[in-house]
């Protein structure tokens, strides 16, 4: 999780850290910043000063209940279906796991 928070600060918002340091536009001119952008405070006083950014959008992102599956929506059931045939079919389902679907929850 926070591998992920760390790159999507740096891709999506441009904001470089500890784990990317390397700002997106790598043209030598465009580098303004000599270290990343976000950084853990080491002189905090507080275990809350000291993380960073990224740690707490980690953080905040577990705590988030996975969304619900749709048996109707978008598409409707036919459309659901042959979705989720491709997903296996293309080999995304072996990284993401449905432990959460309600037909797996025991």
């Amino acid at each position: 999780m926070l591998l992920f928070s760390g790159e999507a600060y740096n891709v999506e918002m441009g904001i470089s850290n500890e784990l990317f340091q390397q700002e997106r536009d790598e043209t030598p001119p465009c580098q303004f910043a000599t270290v990343p952008n976000d950084v853990k405070n080491t002189e905090a006083l507080t275990p809350v000063d000291a993380t960073t950014a990224i740690e707490k959008f980690a953080i905040f992102q577990r705590f988030l209940a996975p969304p619900t599956p749709s048996a109707f929506l978008p598409g409707g059931s036919d459309s659901i279906t042959r979705g989720r045939g491709a997903f296996m079919d293309i080999g995304c389902a072996l990284c993401h796991t449905r432990c959460c679907a309600p037909e797996t929850r025991r």
